[in-house]
């Protein structure tokens, strides 16, 4: 049994092989392939494998020549044109004349009855392609816009035509032209962009679309502060010392808006805020509209640090913002030794005395006079000048003179720039309040209730004299309203001589006091001549 199977397996084995060689030599006897043609038109555009394009009415010549009938021979060319129209032919012609698309079908067969096809389409081009795009997706006709840094994206797929865009073409008026369906573009700088689309479809036939792309400047300008001297000279230390001419510069700021980074356009503002005064509710920050420059000797009249502040802005309303920090530094004035010419126990009242004080300026120089005030507890008694003021590291002697109105104890205090006008000065500084003593009298509690006596009785006289001037008055009045004219000459006689007697008396009083004689003993003092009075009979029937 074993025997018989494997026998039968070797058969197996020797037949297989010779059916698969019979097989292959049959079909490659039996071999046919029918080839197309076409020529004899230079407006007939292949578009695709087997797909032809004519973009006007032509006559089309297609042949067969380069078919193949395998290991026979061709015997046939069977040709299915529009209509249908059959022709066994090798070349045959085809006029183009309906402005329709079709197909023509190629059939051929060999001697031994073996045949192939092959089917090619024509497609008649009636109309132009049409150009479109989108821009970042959205549809666009004549502009757009875009901001400055933004990437935008361009797509032609839009585009139609009646048979088939073949080409995509992009032209900015700044780059070189670029074939493909989409690009795309980043625009770092604002302006307008010119952008053309020319779409071509397979008969050559064009259509042109234009777009400008309107970027608007969205970035902000960068904002740059210089310092510099007097002489335009950049400084590069933040430490300056009051009323120094620096020169805040503003012309190294720029705005994105070229190649060159151009800053012509740009607008400026300052702010310049000392911060000592930044939690004071009634400071106001003070603004300074200039242009590039400002020359910054009156703005730090301070020492502190002061925060400068610069804008800038751009044609667009677009604006940056910087700051700095400015250390400024004063004179520092020292009071480092001072002197009496008399011991400070033994100053005498109304006596004058002479201070000399040794001062130092540890800081910057300051040119102007240095004022030195004296002073009693809290009374002002003397003040001196280190004229033309000093410079840095400098020391001068003033000898300031003084004399004490009163006697007494006193706090003896020195204040440099008692006013305050000389920025960074202390109040007080250097020397330690000291106590001096001043003799003389002193003013007793009886000398000062003598005096207020002395007051009252003045104002009590004066009381008393307007009292009696208005009962006069009074009593005029009086007289005049009952008609009694005699009794009122007698009062006004008897006044002004009331008047007359008083001034004879401060006459006499004054002569005594120019000088005269006194009087020897026993010498009586002569009476002054009595006044006669008036004869008041005579004088009413004088009337």
């Amino acid at each position: 049994m074993r025997t018989r199977y494997l026998a039968f397996t070797a058969l197996l084995l020797l037949i297989i092989p010779m059916v698969i060689l019979t097989s292959t030599s049959a079909a490659e006897e039996n071999l046919t392939e029918a080839v197309i043609s076409i020529e004899g038109s230079d407006k007939l555009y292949m578009i695709a494998s087997d797909q032809w394009v004519a973009d006007s009415k032509m006559a089309v010549t297609m042949n067969a020549s380069l078919s193949s009938g395998g290991n026979g021979t061709i015997t046939d060319y069977n040709w299915t044109l529009p209509g249908p129209l059959y022709v066994n032919n090798e070349t045959i012609t085809v006029d183009i004349t309906n402005g329709t698309s079709f197909d023509v079908t190629l059939m051929v067969t060999n001697d031994t009855g073996a045949n192939d096809t092959h089917t090619v389409f024509i497609v008649f081009d009636q109309e132009d392609p049409v150009a479109d795009m989108t821009a970042s997706g959205y549809n666009v006709t004549q502009w757009t816009y875009a901001e400055q840094g933004e990437v935008i994206y361009f797509n032609a797929s839009k585009s139609t035509d009646d048979t088939l865009v073949t080409k995509y073409t992009w032209d900015w008026d700044d780059e070189d032209p670029v074939e493909n369906l989409e690009i795309a573009r980043t625009f770092y700088f604002p302006g307008v962009y010119n952008l053309t689309l020319t779409v071509e479809d397979a008969a050559g036939k064009t259509s042109t679309m234009f777009l400008d792309v309107i970027v608007y400047d969205t970035v902000a300008p960068v904002p740059v502060i210089s310092l510099k001297d007097i002489s335009g000279v950049a400084v590069a230390s933040n430490d300056f010392h009051i009323h120094q001419d620096v020169i805040l510069d503003a012309s190294d700021s720029y705005d994105i808006v070229g190649e060159d980074n151009s800053s012509d356009s740009l607008d400026y503002k300052w702010r310049i805020l000392d911060l000592a005064d930044r939690n004071d509710p009634e400071y106001e920050m003070e603004y300074y509209q200039t242009d590039e420059t400002i020359i910054a000797r009156d703005l730090f009249d301070q020492p502190g640090q002061y925060e400068v502040t610069l804008w800038a802005r751009d044609a667009f309303g677009n604006e940056g913002k910087t700051s700095i920090f400015i250390f400024v530094e004063g004179p520092d004035l020292r009071i480092e030794s001072s002197s009496f010419d008399t011991e400070p126990s033994e100053l005498k009242k109304g006596e004058e005395a002479m201070v000399t004080f040794t001062v130092t300026n540890l800081g910057y120089d300051w040119d102007e006079d240095i004022p030195i005030a004296i002073y009693l507890d809290d009374e002002e008694v003397a003040r001196g000048y280190i004229v033309d003021g000093l410079e840095e590291d400098e020391t001068k002697s003033v000898t300031i003179n003084f004399t004490p109105e009163k006697s007494g104890t006193f706090f003896f205090i020195v204040r440099m720039d008692p006013d305050d006008n000389i920025p960074g000065s202390e109040s007080e500084t250097g020397v330690d309040t000291a106590t001096v003593t001043v003799e003389g009298e002193e003013e007793t509690m009886w000398d000062s209730a003598r005096v207020f006596i002395g007051v009252l009785l003045i104002i009590l006289l004066v009381v008393i004299a307007v009292i009696a001037l208005r009962k006069s008055q009074k009593k005029k009045d009086t007289l005049r309203e009952m008609g009694d004219e005699e009794d009122l000459d007698d009062l006004e006689e008897l006044e002004e001589e009331e008047e007359d007697d008083q001034g004879e008396r401060e006459e006499a009083k004054k002569e005594e006091g120019d000088g005269e004689e006194p009087l020897m003993e026993g010498e009586e003092e002569a009476e002054p001549p009595k006044k006669k009075k008036k004869d008041k009979k005579g004088k009413k029937k004088k009337k």
